[in-house]
Formats: C-alpha cells, sequence, structure tokens
C-alpha cells in the first residue's frame, strides 16, 4: 500500500531564478564541473521512482561502466534546483520538466535539454469514477486536486475549457497531504499533475476506480515530460564535457532499452532506490513506464516544432515573460546516432 505521492511539479521559477542567473553572470563558468574525471553526478527531479527505471537499469547493467563513468543520482531538495545548479555549474547534469527549462530560458537561466528521458505527455487529470463522476464532464463544480503549481492549473484550466467549462465550473483545491491520499480521503473528485504510471496504480490499490486523461490529448500540446539537462555554455566550448555528456547518453540510451525489453530487470535495478511502494504496485508502475520510453525518434530525440509550440502555448496563456527559440533550449548533438544502444 504506500507511497502516496506528493509530487512536485516544475513551478514558474521568478525571482530567485533571477538571482541564480545574475549570480551565473557574475562567476561566469568556471565552477561547471564537467565530469572529466569520470565521476558524474546528476540531480534528480524527485526521489528515485519508476519515472527513473532507464538510468537506475544503466547503471545496474554496468552501462555507465562501459562509458568509464562512475555515475551518483542525487534527490533534489527542491524543485527548481536542478535548473540553477546546472545554470550555476554546480552540478554537471540534471533532470527537469521541458516547460520549467523553456520557463528557464526566459529567465535566463544556462541551460539545455541534451535528451528527452520520458519522451511522452505524462501530466494528467485523473479522476476517480463514482455513482456521481465518469468522466471529464462530470467534474463541473466539483473540487479538483492540486500542488498549486500554475503552469500546471493554467493547462488544465484551459484543457476544460476547450471541454466545455467555465470559470465558475473549475474548481481547482490546494492539497497538501499528498494526490493520492487526498483522492482516497474523497477531499477531491479528481487530480492535476498526477501521472497515470504512478498515482493511477496507488489509487487502484487503496480500492479506487481511476481514469486518466493526458494534457497533451485534450488541448495542449504534447511535450517531453522528462528531460536530461546540461549547461549550455560549458557544452558549447568545453571538450571535456561535451565528452562526458555523450557518454552519460550512451549509457543512458543502453539503460532504456534494457528497460524496456526486460522491464524485470527494469524492476530489480529501481527496487533498491524507489521507497515506499508495495512490490506488486512498484511490478505495475514499473511495466507501464517502460513502454513510455520508447522514442520512434531513437533514444533521447527532442523535436524542436513540438518544444515550439509548447513554448508558443506558455507564452499565449501568460506563462513567459517572453518569446522563446526552442532551439534555444534543445540540443540533440550528443545523443547516440540513430538511437544506436550497442
Amino acid at each position: 500500500m504506500r507511497n502516496l505521492s506528493v509530487r512536485r511539479r516544475a513551478t514558474l521559477l521568478g525571482t530567485s531564478l533571477l538571482l541564480a542567473a545574475g549570480i551565473m553572470t557574475a562567476c561566469g563558468d568556471d565552477g561547471v564541473g564537467s565530469g572529466a574525471d569520470g565521476k558524474v553526478s546528476v540531480l534528480l527531479e524527485w526521489f528515485p521512482n519508476p519515472d527513473h527505471i532507464s538510468l537506475y537499469t544503466a547503471q545496474d547493467i554496468g552501462a555507465f561502466e562501459d562509458e568509464d563513468l562512475t555515475v551518483k543520482f542525487q534527490p533534489p531538495s527542491n524543485n527548481t534546483d536542478s535548473l540553477k545548479m546546472v545554470s550555476l555549474g554546480q552540478m554537471p547534469l540534471a533532470i527537469s520538466y521541458a516547460n520549467a527549462v523553456i520557463n528557464a530560458e526566459a529567465q535566463g537561466l544556462d541551460v539545455v535539454a541534451v535528451a528527452a528521458l520520458i519522451p511522452t505527455t505524462l501530466n494528467s487529470l485523473i479522476l476517480n469514477r463514482t455513482d456521481d463522476v465518469q468522466e471529464i464532464a462530470d467534474l463541473k463544480g466539483k473540487p479538483i486536486g492540486s500542488s498549486g503549481d500554475p503552469v500546471s492549473e493554467a493547462m488544465w484550466a484551459y484543457a476544460l475549457k476547450e471541454n466545455g467549462f467555465k470559470d465558475a465550473d473549475i474548481k481547482f483545491v490546494a492539497i497538501n497531504q499528498g494526490y493520492s491520499p487526498a483522492m482516497i480521503s474523497g477531499q477531491v473528485s479528481a487530480i492535476i499533475g498526477a501521472y497515470p504510471n504512478i498515482e493511477s496504480v496507488e489509487l487502484k490499490e487503496n480500492g479506487l476506480d481511476p481514469v486518466s486523461y493526458a494534457v497533451g490529448d485534450v488541448g495542449v500540446p504534447t511535450y517531453d515530460e522528462l528531460v536530461l539537462i546540461a549547461n549550455r555554455t560549458k557544452l558549447a566550448k568545453d571538450k571535456d564535457y561535451q565528452d562526458v555528456v555523450k557518454r552519460f547518453l550512451a549509457g543512458a540510451a543502453k539503460g532504456a532499452a534494457r528497460a524496456q525489453e526486460d522491464p524485470a530487470a527494469a524492476l530489480d535495478a529501481i527496487k533498491p532506490v524507489a521507497k515506499g511502494y508495495s512490490e506488486e504496485s512498484l511490478r505495475e508502475m514499473v511495466d507501464l513506464t517502460a513502454p513510455l520510453l520508447d522514442n520512434p525518434d531513437g533514444f533521447g530525440q527532442m523535436d524542436v516544432a513540438e518544444w515550439q509550440a509548447l513554448a508558443d502555448w506558455l507564452l499565449a496563456n501568460g506563462q513567459l515573460d517572453k518569446e522563446v527559440d526552442a532551439a534555444d533550449v534543445v540540443n540533440t548533438d550528443f545523443l547516440p546516432e540513430g538511437g544506436d544502444t550497442q
């Protein structure tokens, strides 16, 4: 039964990012660690969970060692750590969200996405089917749990209006105890910003009947959910850093391929670090996550046009301070050629 998720969503980055950008300008890029000694720390966007199976599988099968890398994955202290610390050169690599990377560019941070780790949109509305609620239309006027992330709320307000809701019909409720507990207790009829491969499993385990709708399927541009980020300036001119990023991605590609081919191996890899899940739920989460790693264009590939559509949507809906050129925040030059995982 457990890990009743309190999942953090990437937020608008505000003055803290402007401050970070100012520090970056003051310090230059001398502090950016390249990992040239073969020791690479990667800051996660959240605690280890099934969304990270490609990385932990790569580690478990020795794919990073094959690239002469010793990799350490580190949970963040808060959900903007990855962007700030990579920009400031305090971490060589980190995981973030596509919309957060776009926001970081608008705020002046020195980061670039180098691979899509989850190349599909997971941000979902999950409702619990009851006598009163069977589909999205039944949520008019009913409480919908939210982490308070303004971007996610803006996305879902837009999507709900595209599906016939008026402003008065939308009732977002801030939840502090976690998505799943709020649903289980009946505090809310649905949740937004949750993941069908994580929270839906938790809800079913606790006797609910969840149905999920991805935000990309109901009116908002689709996007890569989780991405690996690097320091853009360092990546442009430091050959050692370029080499480390390329070798890390080669190892990660092997992990993603193995996780898709053998979810049992992925389960074995993530089980020691994904705390609080029952073994049965964790197995189901891994089985649901493994197919999500499939990228028809090859491991890690990102579509600049898709990113641009998201950036344009964020700007048009008041979630960006200025225009962003997606080509400035996407760099696929260091991915294995042709998706090669051999």
